[in-house]
């Protein structure tokens, strides 16, 4: 009997010791609320940063005529797009897929191609953070 209590109580210290040890580093490292959109805030940090870099790109240039506009919105978006792509982050093909029927709707309104709608489309949502957007613009290289 004296044994079988012995054991039980060796036994129930060791779990206490081992639960007061694993209880704290288990509370350190849980994840948090603050660390579940981290992604998204660094995904924001990026879009801000390089719309930055990408409008001081083109600060410089002059919009007298129409086709200069539209060498600077596309020297722009371009400048945006390798930003992007070197802080690790893509166009979504979910997004495309997704803006396809608008491009085409697009397209025949402007009378222009679907890929000049689709890039219009582009240039519209490439510089804003997708809180609400579906599928997002952006996303990670994995």
């Amino acid at each position: 009997m004296r044994f079988k209590r012995r054991w039980f109580s060796r036994t129930l210290v060791t779990l206490l010791l081992a639960l007061m040890i694993a209880g704290p580093l288990w509370w350190i490292n849980r994840p948090t609320p603050m660390q579940a959109p981290a992604e998204d805030q660094q995904a924001e940090l990026a879009i801000n940063e390089c719309g930055g870099i990408a409008e001081k790109s083109v600060i410089e240039l002059q919009e007298f005529l129409e086709f200069q506009r539209m060498e600077k919105l596309a020297r722009k978006s371009k400048v945006m797009q390798l930003c992007m792509t070197d802080h690790g982050y893509q166009i979504n093909p979910a997004w495309i897929s997704s803006k396809f029927v608008e491009a085409q709707n697009l397209a025949q309104r402007e009378q222009i191609t679907v890929d000049a709608a689709l890039e219009e489309i582009k240039r519209l949502n490439m510089y804003s953070p997708a809180k609400s957007q579906q599928p997002p613009f952006w996303i990670a290289n994995h």
